[in-house]
């Protein structure tokens, strides 16, 4: 039988438009027979769209990012349907969740509920670069989008690929924590991560410290490996490196 399709949050008035936006947004295979790794608890009422599904950390890779992430009040800038956002959530810490997506923003709230950890977890619908300005936080996880599954196509993914500005997202990052992890396609060039937060570090420990010079800040490059098959690289800073 047909796939079934992404749910769509909303009220009763809305339901027309939602059934209309859920037969365009039937989930391809792929990540519907991988439902169950995105989250385990999926049959239980998780709600999603196809830019939900197709962007959301696996739960064994997230649960893996929440131990190394931890801290009081951790800011997840990009929480998208909240797969991340659950898991740090679980390991105890209280997760400012940021979104610009109203509606996926709905369906990361509904998916906390079904892990019951809502009661851990702010969130905010906005830009992550206005609802930042003003908020202090241990760390800042960022899985910023990559522009879609076409990422893979590329035999390099440059890191100003990515469909924002880069330079300034792990700059604001910084200014609110030197702890800090970027969630990045599986072939990103590893050489131009470390060069922007070589950049982005002393600028941002600058602005942080109110001082003219600074150290550069160094990072440490993490590849994420399941079943061996390479999934994604992450670049931690601060006390999130092991190093450290």
């Amino acid at each position: 039988g047909p796939l079934p399709p992404a749910l769509t949050a909303g009220g009763e008035g809305e339901e027309a438009e939602a059934e209309a936006e859920a037969e365009e947004e039937v989930i391809p295979e792929k990540y519907w027979f991988q439902r169950h790794l995105l989250f385990s608890r999926f049959d239980h009422g998780i709600q999603y769209d196809l830019e939900g599904m197709f962007s959301v950390t696996p739960e064994a890779i997230a649960q893996h990012l929440a131990r190394r992430c931890s801290g009081d009040v951790i800011v997840d800038g990009f929480c998208g349907i909240g797969g991340d956002t659950i898991q740090m959530a679980r390991m105890g810490s209280k997760v400012i969740a940021i979104d610009i997506s109203e509606k996926r923003l709905k369906f990361a709230r509904n998916n906390a509920k079904v892990y019951q950890v809502e009661e851990q977890i702010d969130f905010i619908h906005g830009d992550f670069f206005v609802v930042t300005e003003t908020i202090a936080a241990d760390g800042v996880f960022l899985s910023p989008p990559w522009g879609g599954p076409d990422y893979l196509s590329k035999p390099v993914f440059d890191v100003d690929d990515l469909p924002l500005d880069t330079f300034a997202m792990l700059r604001r990052a910084l200014r609110i924590s030197p702890n800090v992890a970027v969630y990045l396609p599986r072939n990103v060039d590893i050489d131009r991560v470390c060069e922007l937060f070589a950049r982005c570090g002393a600028q941002g420990e600058a602005a942080r410290e109110g001082e003219q010079e600074q150290e550069r800040a160094c990072c440490e490059i993490c590849a994420i490996f399941v079943r061996d098959k390479l999934k994604a690289i992450i670049a931690y800073s601060g006390d999130w490196m092991l190093s450290h």
